[in-house]
């Protein structure tokens, strides 16, 4: 029973770590169905690692201690992880937990990224979720995770519950990526803390560098509904691995506590359209953060070094010339100036003299 690891993990008097109640490794072409019942685990609940053709369907997963947050419930007692696994579809299902409903993994730290194991390929659909923490990607992704879907899926925990609804998280140095990822037509009947969290600093601290910080790009929200949710959200993404591709699309969030946007750091290339409340746009595109995509600004580049040499030859000529055509000195260094700077015609006479000084 789940409730033995508990209340020694609430006590402290645990001498190992917690199991999880169900684990399938190495396994290929698994179906986990029937009317089974997973109940009131210790730890994550069902765990696929290393597997390929997952399908995981019309069963419950049940923690019965934890639609009240207390000693008989506690952190980490998840629904389904997904670990390092391919093709993969979760449909049909009831989970009720006091965890992430459904999170998506790949390893952890220097084994991950050796292994280099991804999860792949997954669909998450036409899913019941009671109490639990959403529907996320991360923590750990060293090993990379890519091209999930999270479809029209129903969460219905009380304000009284505490979870989200979508959530990004990955922990400072881990590596890998996360790309490709799609939340669509899923409706949250209440989320106690914020609706939307993407955070690349999930539960750490210090510093990443590009190699080791996680890759996080080409994320979608699209026709999602939040109801009674105590924050809307927040982006907050690593400095030197910023966050690329962020869509939302038809996000609506209401009956909040707080209706501010929390934050929206280091996002590189951002698209809205139709998100209420308004705000994250706005963080989005503050002073210091762009939403432009690199391509963008490779052109924008190429551009202004195109107009900087058209600039250089054109000043070479008139000044070359000033020496034979005393009439169009004046006239030939206003428009230099204009090219250049931008600004009005030069208000003075330049003799030649003046020129050769």
């Amino acid at each position: 029973s789940g409730s033995f690891w508990l209340e020694r993990y609430h006590n402290k008097s645990l001498l190992a770590g917690r199991p999880h109640l169900m684990e399938i490794m190495h396994g290929n072409n698994i179906a986990i169905t029937g009317g089974l019942t997973l109940l009131n685990s210790g730890f994550w609940t069902l765990h696929p690692v290393y597997c390929s053709n997952v399908h995981i369907h019309n069963i419950s997963i049940i923690a019965s201690a934890c639609h009240e947050w207390g000693d008989n419930c506690g952190p980490n007692v998840d629904g389904i992880d997904v670990d390092s696994s391919q093709n993969v579809v979760i449909e049909n299902n009831f989970i009720s937990v006091g965890d992430d409903h459904v999170t998506i993994l790949s390893g952890r730290g220097a084994e991950g990224i050796i292994y280099g194991r991804p999860s792949r390929n997954v669909t998450v659909r036409n899913n019941i979720l009671g109490t639990g923490m959403g529907l996320s990607i991360g923590s750990s992704v060293s090993g990379g995770v890519e091209d999930v879907l999270y479809f029209n899926n129903t969460m219905t925990e009380t304000r009284e519950q505490w979870g989200q609804g979508v959530h990004i998280k990955t922990r400072i140095g881990i590596g890998g990526y996360i790309r490709n990822i799609v939340w669509d037509s899923n409706l949250y009947h209440s989320t106690g803390t914020e609706a939307i969290i993407i955070e690349a600093g999930y539960q750490s601290q210090g510093f990443c560098n590009a190699s080791n910080c996680t890759q996080i790009e080409n994320i979608l929200l699209r026709n999602l509904i939040f109801h009674n949710s105590s924050r809307p959200g927040r982006i907050v993404c690593a400095g030197d691995q910023p966050c690329s591709n962020i869509t939302f699309d038809n996000v609506q969030i209401n009956g909040f506590f707080h209706d501010d946007w929390g934050a929206c750091d280091n996002v590189v290339s951002s698209t809205f359209a139709d998100v209420s409340p308004v705000g994250l746009e706005a963080l989005c595109t503050a002073e210091g953060k762009s939403t432009t995509t690199p391509s963008d600004t490779d052109s924008k580049k190429k551009q202004a070094m195109a107009i900087m040499f058209a600039c250089l030859v054109f000043t070479i000529v008139v000044v070359g010339s000033l020496f034979y055509f005393s009439d169009g000195i004046r006239k030939g260094l206003d428009s230099i100036h204009w090219c250049c700077c931008g600004s009005e015609p030069l208000l003075f006479e330049v003799t030649h003299d003046e020129v050769l000084l």
